[in-house]
C-alpha cells in the first residue's frame, strides 16, 4: 500500500512525503527506516521528523535530463 501512496504522489509531482512521530514510538521509526525515510529527532519536543524523498535522480529512466 505505502509504494502505491509513493507512486500516486510522484505522479502528482510530490517532490517529498513527510511525517510525525513520537520519540517513544520505536515501531513506527523502525518501519519509516525500512521503507527509506530519514528521521530527525526534535528533541525539545519529543517527536521525530520522518522525511522521504521522491524525485528520482536524473540518471534513473523517468528522472530529469536537462
Amino acid at each position: 500500500m505505502f509504494e502505491r501512496l509513493v507512486s500516486y504522489c510522484r505522479s502528482r509531482g510530490i517532490a517529498e512525503l513527510r511525517g510525525e512521530t513520537l520519540d517513544g514510538k520505536l515501531r513506527m521509526q523502525r518501519l519509516a527506516r525500512r521503507l527509506g525515510c530519514t528521521l530527525t529527532s526534535d528533541a525539545e519536543h519529543g517527536t521525530i521528523d520522518l522525511r522521504l524523498a521522491l524525485e528520482q535522480p536524473a540518471d534513473t529512466p523517468g528522472g530529469d535530463h536537462q
